[in-house]
């Protein structure tokens, strides 16, 4: 991976600016790069950034030749890859193919058009630079922008959005606030090292699709007591000493719970509602990205303006971008032509 000075000013024009330099960020510009083009991915924080702020122990659901990007294979001595061995493997492959990773590069705005975009950027100290491309793919993931409540309180020190490492945790109260995989995970390790877990979710019950191996193994330690569960339940407000304010759906009442004043209430729920859904191209398997990309580029074709997308994504597409994965609401600002918007 190279290293480059902040300003830009020895940048030439790329062919292809990748925002995001995460497995389908890599995919897409290895099969670029392979089609002879001009490439650079650029990252607000390090390499496959996203999945270094996974929790440090966490094992994937899916096997490793799903997570290969590349041609490359992934070995891996265990069943199922572990974080540890695949930022291993995404490093091993940046420096295979040499590519040309911006780290730490905060892309703040797009201006320009297809055929000369210009990406504006600000590293880690707030020094800004310029890159600019003939065309842009955005893959930049949703992990990193949580679903607030919005709620009051939300913001005190002991609320975290992030799930890390029991270890801080044992013998504290704790609120985990959802019903899915994450939720469910987070809940059984806390206990298991000695939290004092309560699990709080809106919906009926622990969702129906967490893994096989999960869901009886929180529905049972729900059942014998050992984790509090509220269901139908809402968060109202978190409060700066040993409570949350609830309101249980069923009852129609409010009641106050209690939680350690210290960093212990981890909302995990990702729920797909504050999301602006305009894939093209699914950020769940970077195979099926290099792939499609591969075609394209063997090709030396573009995606075409008409291609689908709602707000941003599509001004993005109209003016020759690619947009990978999910959107976020909150993107930088693009700027250009209203009447594109609404064509």
């Amino acid at each position: 991976m190279s290293i480059t000075p902040a300003d830009g000013s020895q940048d030439p024009v790329f062919d292809l600016l990748v925002i995001g330099a995460g497995p389908t960020g890599l995919a897409c510009a290895i099969e670029a790069q392979k089609a002879e083009f001009r490439v650079v991915l650029v990252d607000k924080g390090c390499l496959c950034n996203s999945l270094f702020h996974y929790p440090a122990h966490m094992t994937f659901f899916t096997t490793s030749e799903l997570l290969e990007i590349g041609g490359i294979p992934f070995s891996t001595p265990n069943a199922k890859p572990t974080r540890n061995e695949a930022l291993e493997y995404y490093r091993q492959v940046a420096a295979f193919y040499e590519l040309d990773v911006r780290q730490y590069r905060r892309v703040e705005r797009v201006t320009g058009a297809d055929g000369a975009f210009a990406v504006h950027t600000a590293d880690r100290f707030g020094r800004a630079g310029t890159l600019t491309a003939r065309k842009l793919a955005v893959s930049i993931g949703y992990y990193d922008l949580p679903n607030m409540m919005g709620i009051p309180g939300e913001q005190l020190s002991k609320v975290h959005h992030y799930y890390n490492d029991p270890h801080p945790y044992s013998g504290l109260d704790v609120a985990v606030i959802g019903g899915k995989n994450s939720a469910a995970i987070a809940a059984l390790e806390l206990w298991r090292h000695g939290a004092h877990v309560t699990l709080i979710y809106r919906g009926s019950g622990i969702q129906p699709h967490v893994k096989y191996w999960i869901k009886p193994d929180i529905e049972n330690r729900i059942k014998n007591g050992q984790i509090t569960a509220y269901f139908n339940t809402q968060i109202i407000e978190i409060t700066l000493m040993r409570s949350l304010s609830i309101r249980r759906r069923a009852a129609g009442v409010c009641q106050m719970i209690s939680s350690s004043p210290s960093p212990a209430i981890i909302p995990t729920s990702t729920s797909s509602n504050g999301w602006a859904l305009s894939a093209v191209v699914s950020t769940a398997c970077p195979c099926a990205t290099w792939r499609r990309w591969k075609a394209m580029c063997r090709e030396s074709t573009w995606p075409a303006s008409s291609w689908p997308g709602s707000g941003p994504a599509r001004y993005l597409l109209k003016m020759g971008g690619f947009m990978v994965g999910r959107l976020p609401r909150r993107w930088p600002q693009i700027e250009g032509s209203r009447q594109d918007l609404a064509a």
